[in-house]
C-alpha cells in the first residue's frame, strides 16, 4: 500500500495562486513530478501536467465553463477536481492540496528505495 506525504511547493511563487480573484494556471516540479495547479473561482487544484491523449501540456491550456482545464493541442477537457474527461474516457491524477505557513502543500506517494 502507498504511503503518502505532504511535499511544499517551493519552485514557484505561490503568491501568484494564493492571491487574486482572476484564473491563474502554473507549472511546477514537486520533488520529481510535475504538476499543473490552478486557481480557479477561489480554489486550488493540482493535476497532472501533461494530458494522457496526446502528451499535451495542460499548463498551457484554458479553462472552460464547465470548470475543466482545456487541452490546448486537441480541446480534450478535465474536470479540475476529479480529473475525469468526457472524451474517450480520458483521465489525469489529481492531488490533495493544503494551504499551511503561508505556503502552498501537495500530498504525493513517498518515495522510497522500493517504489
Amino acid at each position: 500500500m502507498p504511503r503518502y506525504e505532504w511535499y511544499r511547493i517551493s519552485d514557484i511563487p505561490v503568491k501568484s495562486l494564493l492571491e487574486g480573484d482572476e484564473t491563474v494556471i502554473r507549472q511546477s516540479k514537486t520533488e520529481g513530478k510535475n504538476l499543473c495547479l490552478i486557481r480557479h473561482k477561489g480554489k486550488i487544484f493540482a493535476l497532472s501536467t501533461r494530458c494522457p491523449h496526446s502528451g499535451g501540456p495542460l499548463a498551457e491550456g484554458r479553462i472552460n465553463e464547465h470548470n475543466q482545464i482545456v487541452c490546448p493541442w486537441h480541446r480534450f477537457a478535465f474536470d479540475l477536481e476529479t480529473g475525469n474527461s468526457d472524451s474517450g474516457g480520458y483521465f489525469v491524477e489529481t492531488y490533495e492540496i493544503k494551504i499551511e505557513n503561508r505556503g502552498l502543500w501537495v500530498k504525493l506517494k513517498k518515495r522510497g528505495f522500493w517504489f
